[in-house]
């Protein structure tokens, strides 16, 4: 049996107090945090992927299930490598793709996340965090 680790986080939306023409209409208030936190989780449950850059890597979120005030999400690294195939008598060197992924599970209400730990997608637990912070 596979046995997988989880670092579990806490979201905290931060409403920069300098008012601005993106948040004039909005309340520094949990009610307004939450409707912000929910907003954008919906949007990714509708859309089933957003695609971001983080230090000149792309990363993927994707949506893969909705449990009612739980969301489960892929987030996968776009990897590109050459691979070497023989097509009729000779060695063709192609580019392909591969996309690792960590699964992550959101708690709508409290905002709170479940980030599995899979060295080989990111190194260091605390960048796949920082990646999920600049894709919201």
């Amino acid at each position: 049996m596979n046995n997988s680790v989880y670092y579990s986080y806490r979201g905290n939306i931060l409403i920069p107090k300098k008012i601005s023409i993106y948040n004039y209409e909005i309340e520094d208030n949990k009610e307004s945090k939450n409707k912000i936190f929910q907003k954008f989780f919906k949007m990714i449950e509708e859309t089933k992927k957003y695609e971001s850059q983080y230090q000149n890597r792309v990363y993927y979120l994707l949506f893969k299930n909705n449990y009612g005030n739980f969301i489960h999400c892929l987030l996968a690294r776009k990897k590109a490598f050459n691979k070497r195939d023989i097509i009729e008598d000779n060695i063709v060197e192609i580019e392909d793709n591969d996309y690792p992924y960590v699964n992550i599970f959101i708690e709508l209400k409290s905002q709170k996340f479940l980030i599995e730990s899979n060295t080989s997608v990111f190194e260091n637990y605390d960048t796949c965090k920082k990646v999920i912070e600049n894709i919201i």
